[in-house]
């Protein structure tokens, strides 16, 4: 009789627990392959991650564990899904994990962590900044450290980028509007602000995958693009175009 009152008693309060959680977090990523993750974080420490495939909802893998805040970034005490690592920072109404095995970013839909992240802030549009770490980047940017780039620099960025496309006709036959852009923003080694800027051209089908990983292709020609900017110097420079198939 004891051990059941105590069995009754701990299921009540573990309901009750539940019951008053309230979630900090909710972040998702609907990926290329039609698979969406989603991540929830809930005022008692907990976290759920879920991996759907679209059409397939009987195909779910679920996870769960304890999770905790240092300023703006996510410890996991262990990878919650195999590749995407245990340190998440949240930054321009993104998560983005740091240590995973490839870029893998989550768009946050709400949260009450960090005030002002809950939405982009960003002025430009059509963009998706991803933090530059060593382990991803060392090949592009050598030695690097990450900085934050200013809208006003976002702006420059962007004009620099448009700039390119226009001198390089013989190259690039879109319009800067055509493209998706991804940057990665560093102190070089010449303690310069340089910018490695990764374009591709937007996609109907998948319009948000930019957003999430680095877009990446063999061919496709002026479709994918890649170059640099230095802002210190405020000029474009290393252009690297697709060939086609």
């Amino acid at each position: 009789m004891v051990i059941r009152a105590l069995i009754v008693i701990f299921a009540f309060l573990h309901f009750q627990c539940s019951k008053n959680r309230k979630i900090l977090l909710r972040a998702e990523n609907h990926h290329r392959l039609k698979v969406i993750y989603e991540l929830k974080l809930y005022s008692d420490s907990v976290f759920q991650f879920s991996m759907t495939q679209a059409l397939k909802t009987d195909n779910v893998i679920r996870d769960t564990g304890k999770f905790y805040l240092k300023k703006d970034t996510l410890i996991f005490p262990r990878p919650f899904f195999p590749i995407y690592g245990r340190k998440a920072v949240i930054k321009h109404g993104f998560l983005e994990f740091l240590d995973s095995t490839e870029p893998f970013k989550l768009q946050i839909l709400r949260q009450e962590f960090v005030e002002g992240q809950n939405v982009d802030s960003l002025q430009v549009r059509d963009i998706s900044i991803f933090t530059y770490t060593s382990k991803f980047y060392q090949s592009i940017f050598p030695n690097a450290i990450h900085y934050d780039l200013s809208n006003e620099e976002l702006i420059e960025v962007n004009k620099l980028v448009g700039l390119c496309i226009l001198e390089n006709k013989d190259e690039l036959s879109k319009q800067l509007e055509s493209y998706d852009m991804q940057f990665v923003a560093v102190i070089n080694q010449q303690k310069e602000k340089e910018v490695w800027v990764n374009c591709a051209c937007k996609d109907e089908y998948s319009p948000n995958d930019y957003k999430y990983g680095l877009i990446d292709a063999d061919d496709g020609g002026d479709c994918y693009f890649r170059v640099k900017v230095n802002l210190t110097k405020h000029i474009y420079h290393s252009l690297s175009v697709n060939g086609r198939a």
